[in-house]
């Protein structure tokens, strides 16, 4: 966050927090390791938009519950981000018994091309004629869709976005701030080997994995019938992979205070784990 600037250039401080030289650097690291900033933001945030006519009790009330949960979560292609989704999705409900939308920008602009609404409709003239969808049209389904009811009172998990720091920027602008974000690693010889041995069954949708997956070997016609995507192949991934890493090396500076790194080069369980784990200990709820 940008803190606000003041007459003649100068930085304005907080009314909470006059100056930070009286801060020891044992306090400046506990500030910064429990993102006592982020949590201040939140509560000023909650109280402006509310404006309640008891703030100390309006923060009594908040404080004395969960605060939803705020999420991104990154990975490259092949590294399990929708299957993690899905994991850190049951692990709130079960947890909070409220369970967090689930929001992936490409599914979302499909699903307002399709609806037909007015910046799926703007958005649709983009893509017919092959241009790129600006990021203020992103931001603005994003913001829409995080604006709404289930969002606010159940929390949200963004998958694969932001993309860019300035996605991130313009999203920070918009009063969206992830408490955490998720960042998946897997190293790029096991993801293209993940995706050279993926093959689908188009008779049941089922995916198979020819080394960690294998389909039946006695099954004579679905062995027939298995089909290799196009895209599921080294080609296609590296420079993939290269696209994503340039993204994340964009927004590593942004998050990087409410950034945790998860080894996804593991079982789906053991990575599940480890994620659900920081989420409890650090009370990311």
């Amino acid at each position: 966050m940008s803190a606000a600037v003041g007459n003649k250039g100068e930085q304005a401080k907080a009314p909470f927090m006059t100056s930070h030289e009286a801060l020891s650097e044992d306090s400046l690291k506990y500030i910064r390791e429990n993102h006592l900033a982020q949590l201040m933001e939140m509560l000023l945030r909650s109280i402006l938009k509310e404006k309640p006519e008891n703030p100390v009790q309006h923060i009594h009330e908040m404080t004395g519950q969960p605060f939803p949960p705020q999420l991104v979560l990154a990975g490259p292609p092949a590294s399990g981000k929708g299957t993690q989704a899905h994991h850190i999705c049951a692990y709130y409900k079960k947890k909070t018994g409220k369970k967090p939308v689930h929001v992936s920008s490409g599914d979302l602009l499909r699903e307002e091309v399709g609806k037909g609404t007015h910046l799926g409709k703007i958005a649709g003239d983009y893509m017919a004629k092959g241009d790129l969808v600006p990021d203020s049209l992103i931001i603005g389904m994003v913001r829409n869709r995080l604006s709404q009811d289930d969002a606010v009172l159940n929390g949200w998990l963004l998958d694969g976005f932001p993309r860019t720091r300035a996605q991130a920027e313009e999203l920070d602008a918009a009063g969206f701030s992830p408490r955490l974000f998720i960042a998946l690693e897997t190293p790029e010889d096991i993801l293209i080997e993940r995706v050279e041995g993926r093959r689908t069954d188009p008779a049941t949708g089922n995916i198979y994995h020819l080394k960690y997956n294998p389909p039946p070997a006695d099954d004579a016609a679905l062995m027939e019938r298995l089909q290799q995507r196009e895209d599921d192949s080294r080609e296609v991934l590296v420079p993939r992979l290269k696209r994503y890493h340039e993204m994340l090396d964009g927004l590593v500076d942004f998050y990087a205070p409410v950034m945790v790194r998860i080894n996804a080069n593991r079982t789906e369980s053991e990575i599940t784990h480890d994620i659900t784990d920081y989420l409890s200990q650090n009370a990311v709820a």
